[in-house]
């Protein structure tokens, strides 16, 4: 369950934004509430977290920045994640 979520817009130069991951309160086991961030890992990473918790709003938006930096640094890895959520967006998963 979870509350005051925030999706995060990446807002490119003359292309459409695309929806990149998100921030946001959930309430874990035993109702324990935390901060939670994540990128939307379409493209498979295994070098660093693209996912976790942070004790506040503001500790959440620092670590998903950090983690965009790292997977955007990468062009290649970034192209397909662009392609692969322009497709999700026409619905099409084919690769």
């Amino acid at each position: 369950m979870s509350t005051d979520n925030y999706r995060v817009i990446w807002h490119r130069n003359a292309e459409p934004p695309i929806e990149v991951g998100s921030i946001g309160v959930q309430t874990g086991a035993a109702g324990r509430a935390f901060w939670a961030w994540g990128i939307d890992t379409v493209v498979p990473v295994r070098e660093f977290a693209t996912h976790g918790e942070a004790p506040d709003r503001e500790a959440s938006m620092a670590a998903f920045r950090e983690a965009w930096d790292r997977f955007t640094c990468d062009p290649a890895r970034l192209a397909l994640f662009v392609e692969w959520k322009a497709a999700s967006a026409g619905g099409d998963h084919s690769g």
